[in-house]
C-alpha cells in the first residue's frame, strides 16, 4: 500500500482534472456545449477530497442514476478517472462488475472508459471491472 500525502493527493486530483478538461474540449457534438459548467464542476472536485474512495459503489450508483433519469434513446458515455483502488465500497469488485455489465455495458450503445491516474494505478482491478 502506498502512502498518500495531501501533496500527492492534490497532484493526483490536478492530473485528473487536467485529463478531464481535455476530454471536455473534445465533447462538442450532439448539442453538448456546456463547457463552462463542466469546467466548474471539475474544478470543484478539489473541495471534496476525503482520503477514501467508494469506487465500486459510485460507479454502480451513477449507472442506476442513468437508468432513472437518462435519455435511453441516446448513447451513454461514462468516464471514470481513478487510481484503481477502492477503500470504502460496500460492493465487492465482482458484484460491482456484475452490476455494471447487467445495467450498462451489455448495451452496445453505452461506453465505459476507465482512466488510470497516478504512479500507483492498480490496473489489475480496473481491467477486472
Amino acid at each position: 500500500m502506498a502512502l498518500v500525502t495531501r501533496s500527492t493527493e492534490n497532484t493526483q486530483i490536478s492530473c485528473a482534472i487536467k485529463a478531464s478538461n481535455e476530454l471536455v474540449k473534445n465533447l462538442h457534438r450532439d448539442g453538448l456545449d456546456h463547457e463552462a459548467s463542466l469546467y466548474r464542476s471539475l474544478t470543484g472536485l478539489k473541495n471534496y477530497v476525503s482520503g477514501s474512495t467508494r469506487l465500486y459503489d459510485s460507479i454502480v450508483d451513477i449507472i442506476k442514476t442513468f437508468h432513472s433519469n437518462g435519455d435511453r434513446t441516446r448513447p451513454w458515455i461514462l468516464v471514470v478517472v481513478t487510481d484503481g483502488d477502492d477503500t470504502g465500497s460496500n460492493l465487492s469488485l465482482l458484484k460491482s462488475a456484475s452490476e455494471i455489465s447487467r445495467l450498462f455495458t451489455k448495451d452496445s450503445s453505452n461506453f465505459l472508459f476507465v482512466v488510470g491516474v497516478g504512479d500507483d494505478v492498480d490496473s489489475t482491478k480496473m481491467e477486472q471491472a
